[in-house]
């Protein structure tokens, strides 16, 4: 969905307009509420399953279990900041892209590099039997910010150039998909840990918690977008000033840079704490 969203934009959007967005945030909602619809019936608990009260744990007592658990506090606090950066980057891409360096079809190609991401995560396994775990995070938060960096000089520059706005971008997915596997196994340890410290194992609440931290740096980079366009002077649907093209730019890759170094920071504090 990510490669054909520009394909299918222009296609809801027709001879022309300004509704090729809105038709295809339409569509896809109404193709996930249909999928929700046919699958939900199959997800109820069978009949001979019993769940007993003693199984079911209040509100109350799952904030104290996320919220008592400094281990765990810290890791979302580096989870929350990179996570946020990821998906700020993503978010801006269009912009970046189709108003700033008026090379629209890139965020397609772009697309492609999530293989990258993928490459990058096959290589946890064999970065952790050669380096330590702070090591291989802050490698992903080098080639992380390595990769946007030369997004932002290429595309000022040369940005008619595919190739090298390829390869930064395939940087920074490197860096991605090393931080997609370093967050997973981070949370496996500090599961264990509580089990350890707790003699009970949470990993639905811990889990479930990261999870609704991910959706919550979403939610932050709607808001933030829309408060940086703003700012910037964006105008829908035409050509960008100059110095609004240059703001987009600096919002699309200044903001992911400064998250991603404040994460980098938390995780020391993570690292150490984890490491008594």
């Amino acid at each position: 969905m990510f490669y054909f969203s520009s394909p299918f934009i222009a296609f809801f959007r027709g001879g022309g307009g300004e509704s090729g967005f809105s038709h295809l945030a339409i569509a896809l909602a109404s193709f996930i509420a249909l999928l929700v619809l046919l699958t939900y019936p199959y997800l109820s608990v069978p009949e001979s399953i019993e769940i007993k009260e003693k199984d079911t744990l209040p509100i109350a007592k799952i904030l104290r279990i996320i919220f008592h658990n400094r281990l765990f506090l810290l890791y979302a606090l580096y989870f929350f900041f990179f996570q946020f950066s990821f998906e700020w980057m993503n978010a801006y891409n269009i912009y970046y892209f189709k108003y700033s360096i008026n090379q629209e079809y890139f965020y397609s190609i772009y697309a492609v590099t999530i293989l990258a991401q993928m490459f990058g995560a096959s290589l946890y396994p064999k970065f952790n039997r050669l380096l330590s775990k702070m090591s291989i995070f802050y490698l992903s938060g080098f080639l992380s910010i390595l990769g946007m960096l030369g997004l932002f000089t290429f595309g000022q520059t040369h940005a008619d150039n595919i190739p090298l706005m390829f390869f930064a971008a395939s940087v920074k997915q490197l860096g991605s998909g090393l931080f997609m596997v370093t967050v997973t196994h981070d949370l496996a340890f500090v599961i264990e840990v509580s089990k350890s410290e707790s003699g009970k194992r949470y990993p639905a609440i811990l889990t479930s918690a990261k999870l609704l931290l991910a959706k919550f740096t979403t939610a932050l980079t709607g808001l933030g977008i829309g408060f940086g366009l703003h700012l910037a002077g964006y105008v829908g649907n035409h050509q960008q000033t100059p110095q609004t093209a240059l703001l987009i730019s600096l919002q699309a890759f200044g903001i992911p840079i400064l998250l991603v170094m404040i994460s980098m920071i938390c995780y020391r504090k993570f690292s150490t704490l984890s490491s008594e």
